[in-house]
């Protein structure tokens, strides 16, 4: 779910909704995890869902390699069962309800709110799984117009760098007063924004988020763009930005 979650900033509400956004983001990466099991002769650059499915299960059946395949087996898993998810305020539940069997995990959502408050407890904050995962969540997404994730490879991109930049640029937009956090955020040491070209700047709720004309908005904007025409696959950006100097 941490992976889900990681992939697609959201949790699957069903199992279909797993796997269709399970191919979504396979395709959108250009079958990465698909070419793995395949022989360089037979790489794959374009499949519908249905033959991503046939060539997946085809996969799933050769024995020699089931060693291989764990997350092959979850999605065929999702495939034949009927499957639905159900979030509270500390877990998600995986139902299987034809075989009434249940999974839980956490609800990393709440782990999030307290990161984005800056509320974390001094154990949450030193979890090496959690420093991972807040870490990943905070850095700047590049996402397709389904809203998954776009992934480089380091020697094209180091996701650590635009982050710094978002970051490094984005401050003085509150020191200028440019920018104020929401109310009902006004602790907060994070905003969370998403940029797209057409549309400008807004938080996760759609509220559109105004920066002016000035300078630092300029600047802000020039880069978000610069970040959005590296690839015709990105649609928007996902990023947080600080009131803190120090973040």
């Amino acid at each position: 779910m941490e992976e889900f979650y990681l992939h697609h900033l959201r949790y699957p509400t069903t199992g279909t909704d797993y796997m269709n956004q399970f191919y979504k983001e396979d395709s959108v990466n250009r079958f990465k995890y698909l070419n793995l099991f395949m022989p360089d002769s037979a790489k794959y650059t374009d499949l519908s869902y249905d033959e991503y499915y046939q060539l997946i299960d085809s996969v799933y059946k050769q024995e020699m390699k089931l060693s291989f395949l764990m997350q092959w087996r979850y999605w065929i898993f999702l495939y034949y069962e009927d499957i639905e998810f159900k979030c509270d305020k500390d877990s998600i539940r995986l139902i299987d309800h034809q075989n009434k069997i249940y999974f839980t995990a956490r609800n990393l959502e709440s782990l999030l709110t307290k990161y984005i408050k800056g509320t974390m407890t001094s154990r949450e904050s030193n979890d090496i799984k959690n420093i991972e995962f807040t870490h990943n969540y905070s850095r700047v997404h590049f996402c397709s117009k389904d809203s998954v994730i776009i992934e480089f490879p380091d020697s094209l991109l180091n996701v650590i760098l635009p982050t710094a930049h978002v970051f490094e640029l984005g401050h003085p937009l509150f020191k200028d007063s440019v920018i104020t956090m929401p109310k009902g955020k006004e602790n907060d040491i994070l905003l969370v924004l998403r940029y797209k070209k057409k549309d400008g700047i807004s938080d996760l709720d759609n509220n559109r988020i105004p920066i002016g004309n000035s300078e630092p908005s300029q600047r802000f904007i020039q880069y978000l763009d610069s970040l959005i025409d590296m690839d015709k696959r990105i649609y928007f950006l996902q990023f947080c930005i600080s009131p803190k100097s120090d973040s």
